[in-house]
C-alpha cells in the first residue's frame, strides 16, 4: 500500500519519484474501483459492477506499464 497520502506540493525532483507516484496512483485507482464493485454487487446493481470491473482491469493495464516502464527505465520496480 502507498504512504502517499495526498498530492506532492514540491516539484518531482527525479524520474524515480515521478514513477512511484505513478505507480502509487495507479494502485489506488485499482482499489478504489475494486471496492465500488464490490459495493454495487452488494447494491445489486450487476451492470455496474461490471463498468467498475471494467475499470479495473484497464487501471491494472495501466499499473502494469508503469512497472514495464520503470524497469526499463531503471532498472527496478517503482517504490512507493
Amino acid at each position: 500500500m502507498s504512504l502517499l497520502k495526498a498530492e506532492p506540493f514540491e516539484s518531482v525532483e527525479s524520474m524515480d519519484e515521478l514513477l512511484a507516484i505513478a505507480y502509487a496512483m495507479e494502485q489506488d485507482a485499482v482499489a478504489g474501483y475494486s471496492r465500488l464493485a464490490e459495493r454495487m454487487r452488494r447494491e445489486n446493481e450487476p451492470d455496474l459492477a461490471l463498468v467498475f470491473d471494467k475499470l479495473v482491469a484497464e487501471e491494472t493495464q495501466h499499473l502494469g506499464n508503469v512497472a514495464r516502464w520503470s524497469q526499463q527505465a531503471r532498472g527496478k520496480l517503482p517504490d512507493p
